[in-house]
């Protein structure tokens, strides 16, 4: 990695970079000309790659002061599935800060070699996404619904290419009686409500409590978009897509939800938007899961042609998500009836939204059910970390090939990560990369078949070993998803990502490493 030059950033003194790859981490010198326009002279920061997904260069201006941190400018994240197709890259990469916050660009020149691509993106930068937690108009919202106490959640995706993809269209179709919220009073009254729930810090200050108030992600595929809203639960969601980002947050049946998601308020009093509606994750009836948005906004009354653009700019920012359009002026697709859904129909017991569409709808038993019919099957590959476990359209490849090798060693070209060819032996249990060489250990793990052990980085070389009771309890979320997990350790809350195998304290924020070792009984 060069760094060549900065444009436009909040800097003015003593900026540099610093490059990180997983664990290794390297830094540049210090620019040799200061200003929003900063200039390094020219020199190469080599990384060794192993698996990592996310290349992240993250800007900071030295301080002087003895007691005093550097300032953190901001970050440029870039997707190594990407660079790998690239194998060069030579350019600007966009600086964010405050997760979503557009800042300047840095002016970078990548190479790389004997890398593979672990997931479909094309983008060279991920899409990023803040997530933000509100404990009063959570608390308010679960009384109204009789429901345990929450965070309410606001989440706003920085997509790529609004503005290209949609040109000088705007939905702007106010009636007399929406037309009010956009002029004062009213107008700060619904900014302020944005204030509240998008906001970096607590806005007013008793809206929140315990934890953090906000999250930063970065998303590549359809499935870490899935993972996102949930994939599986049957939830709707209100949106609206502006040129800053697509907004949107649960909204429900009951008066609390919907008066918290409300368009305008996502929107931030905004006159016009590119899109609103709401959205939720349906599922075939071959269980493929599908996205199925509309354009339902009494406010803005998007035209439906619009949909289609949408739908392309989703499966751009999202390689492998199913996304499927239904204008809120014309019936229901036909086929989409047999999709199972969350139950929209008002004044049903267990209706979760009063919309228009109508699903096939799953009493809690029977979804259960439906997580529980086939045998549950783990696969994993190891790096120098440890384990790794594959995403779950490559475990499902991994399955069929599997039962068709009949004890041979196979081909494939389909896996998510790369269009390269594979050798698989299930027999001996290795992966060999034909066009690298490159041969990787891979093996299966049955649900149930046996718990490992689980260990959490102590900084260093030094591990500690869970608990025969937390490692059960790891285990089981770790085979129940292939992306993250919320579990309670010791009385502390914690954040799993079993993806990049780290976990964090939502207490103190810190983060660890986890390895996955072998059976414990």
């Amino acid at each position: 990695i060069c760094i060549h030059k900065g444009e436009k950033l909040a800097t003015s003194s003593s900026p540099y970079c610093v490059v990180r790859l997983g664990d290794e981490i390297q830094k540049t010198a210090v620019a040799t000309s200061k200003g929003p326009d900063p200039v390094w002279d020219p020199e190469v920061v080599e990384l060794p790659w192993d698996a990592q997904d996310t290349l992240e260069i993250t800007l900071r201006e030295q301080d002087s002061g003895v007691f005093r941190e550097d300032r953190k400018v901001g970050v440029a994240h870039v997707n190594v599935s990407a660079l790998a197709r690239k194998v060069r890259y030579a350019g600007p990469l966009k600086v964010y800060r405050n997760g979503a916050e557009e800042t300047g660009a840095l002016m970078v020149d990548i190479a790389s070699k004997e890398l593979s691509a672990l997931n479909p993106t094309m983008l060279l930068q991920p899409v990023l996404v803040k997530v933000h937690s509100n404990g009063l108009m959570g608390a308010v919202a679960a009384l109204a619904d009789y429901e345990a106490l929450d965070l309410f959640k606001t989440y706003r995706i920085v997509l790529q290419q609004t503005g290209a993809r949609f040109g000088d269209r705007v939905n702007a179709n106010h009636d007399e009686e929406h037309k009010k919220l956009f002029r004062d009073p009213l107008r700060k009254v619904v900014q302020a409500e944005h204030a509240s729930l998008y906001s970096d810090w607590a806005y007013p200050h008793l809206t929140f409590w315990g934890g953090k108030r906000y999250e930063k992600v970065t998303l590549s595929t359809g499935n870490d978009f899935l993972s996102l809203v949930g994939n599986g639960e049957r939830r709707v969601f209100t949106y609206v897509l502006l040129d800053e980002g697509m907004f949107f947050s649960e909204t429900g049946a009951n008066i609390a939800k919907d008066f918290f998601s409300k368009h305008a308020v996502h929107a931030n009093a905004s006159p016009g938007v590119r899109m609103a509606g709401t959205f939720r994750v349906c599922e075939t009836p071959q269980r493929q899961p599908v996205v199925v948005i509309d354009n339902d906004s009494g406010t803005y009354r998007p035209r439906s042609e619009d949909l289609v653009i949408l739908k392309e700019l989703l499966e751009f920012n999202f390689p492998g998500i199913v996304v499927c359009v239904m204008p809120c002026t014309e019936p229901q697709l036909e086929d989409a009836k047999a999709f199972y859904g969350p139950n929209e129909s008002k004044g049903e017991k267990g209706c979760v939204y009063s919309g228009q569409w109508k699903w096939q709808v799953e009493s809690e038993e029977e979804l259960q059910a439906a997580s529980i019919e086939a045998p549950h099957s783990v696969w994993e590959w190891k790096n120098r970390s440890g384990w790794q476990r594959y995403a779950p359209e490559d475990e499902a490849l991994l399955c069929r090939l599997q039962a068709e090798s009949r004890g041979q060693a196979v081909e494939t070209s389909k896996f998510s990560f790369g269009h390269g060819n594979y050798l698989l032996d299930f027999t001996e249990g290795f992966q060999t990369n034909q066009r690298t060489g490159r041969v990787r250990e891979i093996r299966q793990i049955l649900s149930g078949s046996y718990v490992p052990a689980w260990e959490i980085s102590e900084g260093g070389v030094q591990w500690k070993a869970c608990s025969f009771h937390d490692a059960i309890k790891i285990e089981e979320a770790y085979l129940a998803t292939p992306l993250t997990a919320i579990l309670t350790l010791n009385g502390v809350e914690h954040v799993f990502d079993f993806k990049v195998m780290t976990c964090a304290s939502t207490e103190s924020g810190e983060y660890r490493s986890i390895r996955r070792l072998a059976s414990s009984g």
